[in-house]
């Protein structure tokens, strides 16, 4: 949860910069979907520990370059007001229980029910869909 929380946060601050006007480039996008992307492989069942070292790379760009071009352009208390966004989102995430990963229900399938058997004809509209 703790990288969904992040990733949530810094999408709000660029949706925001790109309200003031404020450019953002297309890296800046680019890394925030392959952060979403990570955090989503990250949280399935057999996932490998390396994949949280590349979504805290992507999240540490879009964090830098945005809270960077706000500084620029909108000042220090408007960048003040994020990191403190950040920061209280990184403590909840720090104090909280993680979740259990989700878990794929299998489908039964009744393998005999749609097969034609031996010497039988079947149209399209005999099967059960």
């Amino acid at each position: 949860m703790g990288y969904s929380a992040t990733w949530k946060v810094l999408e709000d601050l660029m949706i925001d910069l790109i309200k003031k006007g404020v450019t953002v480039p297309s890296k800046v996008v680019e890394d925030l979907r392959n952060a979403k992307l990570m955090i989503q492989i990250s949280e399935t069942p057999g996932a490998k520990g390396e994949l949280t070292t590349k979504v805290d790379e992507f999240l540490g760009n879009v964090e830098s370059i945005l809270l960077a071009d706000a500084q620029k352009t909108l000042g220090n208390e408007y960048v003040d007001e994020w990191l403190k966004r950040i920061d209280e989102t990184n403590v909840q995430c720090a104090t909280c229980i993680p979740s259990e990963p989700k878990k794929r229900r299998k489908q039964i399938h009744n393998r005999n029910s749609s097969r034609p058997k031996m010497g039988e004809s079947r149209t399209i509209w005999d099967l059960n869909y």
